[in-house]
């Protein structure tokens, strides 16, 4: 058995910009190289290979009634044709980067702004992603979207804050431009996902899914405002921190409504 194998099949990762057939091609290598013939670890360092838990999962589930490693072959290679690792779906783990300020959408701990209240405050903050940047793509409130189901554009979803499991939301009443972090969910969670255009027309298209580069708002699916920060609008938090302030504002055509996706891992 080749040590040396066995350690670059544990650090094997497959990215979109791999071509599949030189990926197995290495994979099948190395599996020989370190001697790796059981089915089931073979099936294990395909999974590891995957840096999207999403379409980990679907592969998971895919593999366990398989018993012939052509067929895992196969199995996987159907999978990623099936669930391109570009693409954002219900389940995915990502972040979310303003196109202008370069600061991803973020929440530390919950803090009510209020005693007893479900509320706190979200921010952007940092040019690198760190846990508290990490958002959830989930069901919106009233609906039950299945794991690894696209996001089309112009689709209502929710997100919430994966380390603190509260979710994205802000009020109804288009008085209040506030956005907070929620430990309830209702509509008031619920988002539109739109393509960013300089045209009404082409903003309402329903055409294609929300994958990585795509540059979109993100608008309140109750009021109609869509997600705004800029560089200017700045508080200090209870750490005494420079945070971007984030509300609800804009027409979703200037530039402060713009938002970059990345998918966690990728």
């Amino acid at each position: 058995m080749s040590q040396a194998a066995l350690h670059n099949l544990r650090r094997l990762k497959y990215s979109s910009n791999v071509d599949m057939s030189d990926f197995i091609s290495n994979f099948l290598s190395l599996c020989r190289s370190a001697n790796v013939t059981n089915i089931e670890e073979q099936k294990s360092f395909l999974l590891g290979s995957l840096h999207d838990d999403n379409i980990r999962n679907i592969l998971a589930s895919k593999f366990r009634p398989v018993e012939e490693f052509d067929w895992v072959i196969k199995v996987f290679q159907g999978i990623i044709y099936e669930y391109p690792l570009h693409q954002i779906r219900c389940g995915s783990k990502i972040t979310l980067k303003h196109c202008v300020t370069g600061q991803y959408l973020s929440h530390g701990e919950h803090k009510p702004i209020a005693p007893g209240s479900p509320y706190s405050t979200v921010f952007c903050n940092g040019s690198k992603p760190r846990e508290n940047e990490i958002w959830i793509v989930a069901s919106p409130s009233g609906e039950n979207k299945n794991s690894g189901d696209p996001v089309h554009f112009n689709s209502v979803i929710g997100l919430c804050h994966e380390k603190s499991r509260t979710n994205l939301c802000a009020a109804n009443e288009l008085a209040s431009r506030d956005v907070w972090a929620s430990t309830g969910k209702d509509s008031n969670c619920n988002w539109a996902v739109r393509r960013h255009a300089t045209e009404s027309g082409y903003l309402n298209e329903n055409n294609g899914v929300w994958a990585i580069g795509d540059i979109v708002i993100l608008e309140h699916a109750n009021n109609k405002l869509p997600l705004f920060t800029q560089s200017h609008i700045e508080f200090i938090d209870s750490h005494s921190n420079s945070n971007q302030e984030v509300l609800l504002d804009g027409d979703g055509f200037e530039e402060n409504n713009k938002w970059y996706a990345e998918i966690v891992g990728q």
